[in-house]
């Protein structure tokens, strides 16, 4: 094999391998909610990355005909076909059971995938009085480490008596020391709603965990690039 082959071979090994090398992982929709099926406590997910199983739980009840069909799990980049029967879940301030809406996400793949942001729409039900969600991570029901004030990772406040505004939220986990599942581990967070007044209900829909997780199919490029080049190379020795 002459020293010009020799480049032009190398040259489109290190291309390959570049280009697979910069798909490695990327960001994906781990678990999400856009269709509710009317039963109230439990849900399980509706969309969700292979290996990865979750569950919602808590609100007061499914929001019927309050519908946020903008076919976006939040203002992520994500998009994906909205369900016509979608209703949403409805949480309301008049009890601790009722105002809770907490996630839990288990990494069932096998490799370490981080947890990158929470994205929903939320929309005022009812309620003249102005109020909040609060977005936290649950540290007693998680493997994830936060160690920060509060477990507090975002707020979105609420206009009383407003009940046009879609609000499209994301709320990152950049502010956690630890952001990485490990093959079997669990992560929770919670939405807790708040009033200033007598109390307030609201409606979620599209709710989706964002999260990075490793593309096989990278690994697979290069080991298939190599295998290529010592074939070609092995050819031009017998030729």
């Amino acid at each position: 094999m002459n020293t010009k082959n020799l480049f032009y071979t190398f040259s489109v090994l290190f291309a390959v391998c570049f280009i697979s090398s910069t798909s490695v992982s990327a960001q994906d929709l781990l678990a999400g909610w856009h269709t509710f099926n009317g039963d109230t406590g439990t849900e399980m997910t509706s969309d969700q990355h292979a290996g990865i199983t979750a569950i919602i739980t808590g609100g007061a009840s499914e929001a019927a005909n309050r519908n946020i069909n903008n076919n976006t799990y939040g203002d992520s980049a994500f998009t994906f076909t909205s369900e016509s029967n979608s209703t949403g879940v409805l949480a309301n301030t008049y009890s601790n059971n009722n105002k809770r809406i907490d996630i839990t996400i288990t990494n069932g793949t096998t490799d370490v995938i981080t947890i990158d942001e929470i994205v929903f729409d939320n929309q005022l039900a009812f309620g003249a009085d102005s109020g909040s969600v609060r977005i936290s991570h649950l540290t007693g029901s998680s493997d994830l480490s936060d160690a920060f004030g509060g477990r507090l990772l975002g707020t979105i406040s609420f206009t009383g008596g407003v009940f046009s505004t879609v609000y499209q939220s994301t709320i990152t986990t950049s502010a956690m020391t630890d952001v990485e599942l490990a093959v079997g581990e669990k992560a929770a967070f919670r939405f807790e709603f708040q009033t200033t007044g007598a109390a307030l209900g609201v409606k979620l829909d599209n709710i989706g965990v964002l999260g990075t997780v490793p593309e096989p199919h990278a690994y697979g490029l290069i080991v298939g690039a190599i295998v290529l080049v010592a074939v070609m190379v092995q050819r031009r020795r017998i030729s």
